[in-house]
């Protein structure tokens, strides 16, 4: 056990990675010596330091490939912000499906997922921060240039009608302004996100503009970031005309919310043509305080929710009862939640 906390520094992870391999290969536990462990470098690089050496000898001559493909499949999810499916990992890489399906094989300790009906992801996060800190300045650039350029070419592609909505890769679509935004962009290469075809991108992934407004947000911010600099050194704000793009088209979208009634997002529920996420995601697009609330108490009370989303949904209305409405008004609206 003393070596075991040497060899993981304490680190829960490595515990289970090593208690995992002692059950894997229980029936060399017995010769599994101290002397044996105490060779053994502690943390995540004595462990990969190892395991690599183990696989080298398993693959034998063909070694050079497959450890070639394995350090190409790590290093992708190294830079992914989310699960990648396998197409997602064969546009950005040079990997066939057969590169890819027997590069997961030694991985199944540290990878989660199949590429199909849940992607590609790392058992823990440390294990992204690890693989990614073993590259290079110039590698790290390339790899996080790789999901830009995969995203600008989307974005061109929606716009340009080459590419319907729906056939948006979901990881672009969820993650490009998330990439962008860790990169520093600056708020001319936002503005890209703020059009129609990535607004129609967002609405056939989510049923909803939730996602896209976040990405308006994300433009927003960059644009007043860089008028508050250049007003500091004395020079005008050159990014108004973002700001006032952003502001009119927040405001059209949470117009829509506004003029969309709740008996008929009741109806597109029951008729099974939104799903419960749909109608929560408008109603928390309504701008007044009131109005949002009742529509919330109104699809708590008519939909069947599951009782954890039912919870969350009266706990969102209590709270905008306290904190925003009139007496007069917050008994309304809880009343009808007793009733």
């Amino acid at each position: 056990m003393a070596e075991l906390y040497r060899l993981s520094e304490g680190d829960p992870l490595l515990v289970r990675l090593y208690v995992d391999e002692l059950w894997t290969h229980r029936e060399m536990v017995n010769s599994l010596k101290p002397e044996y462990l105490r060779t053994l470098q502690p943390g995540l690089k004595g462990y990969f330091d190892r395991w690599w050496a183990d696989q080298r000898t398993l693959w034998g001559k063909e070694s050079p490939l497959k450890e070639q493909n394995v350090q190409t499949l790590l290093n992708v999810l190294a830079y992914a912000l989310g699960p990648l499916n396998q197409e997602d990992v064969l546009h950005l890489t040079i990997l066939s499906s057969w590169d890819l399906h027997e590069a997961c094989r030694p991985l199944n300790r540290f990878i989660i997922g199949d590429g199909t009906a849940r992607g590609y992801a790392f058992s823990h996060p440390h294990l992204g921060y690890y693989f990614k800190d073993r590259l290079s300045q110039r590698e790290q650039k390339e790899w996080q240039d790789r999901f830009l350029a995969w995203g600008w070419d989307t974005v061109q592609a929606l716009e340009q009608g080459t590419l319907a909505p729906a056939e948006a890769p979901a990881y672009i679509v969820q993650y490009y302004g998330a990439h962008l935004e860790l990169t520093h962009a600056s708020a001319e290469k936002l503005l890209t996100l703020v059009c129609h075809g990535w607004s129609k991108a967002w609405e056939a992934l989510e049923g909803s503009f939730a996602g896209f407004l976040n990405d308006v947000e994300r433009e927003w911010k960059a644009a007043e970031c860089e008028n508050e600099q250049a007003v500091a050194k004395g020079e005008d704000p050159p990014r108004i005309g973002n700001e006032i793009r952003c502001a009119l088209v927040r405001a059209s979208i949470n117009s829509m919310a506004v003029n969309l009634p709740t008996d008929l997002i009741i109806q597109l529920i029951n008729h099974q043509k939104w799903i419960t996420r749909q109608a929560l995601i408008y109603a928390h697009q309504i701008p007044d305080s009131g109005d949002r609330a009742k529509t919330l108490v109104r699809l708590g009370i008519e939909l069947k929710m599951p009782e954890e989303l039912l919870k969350q949904t009266f706990t969102e209305v209590l709270s905008i009862a306290q904190s925003t409405l009139d007496t007069k008004t917050q008994a309304s609206i809880l009343g009808s939640k007793l009733n």
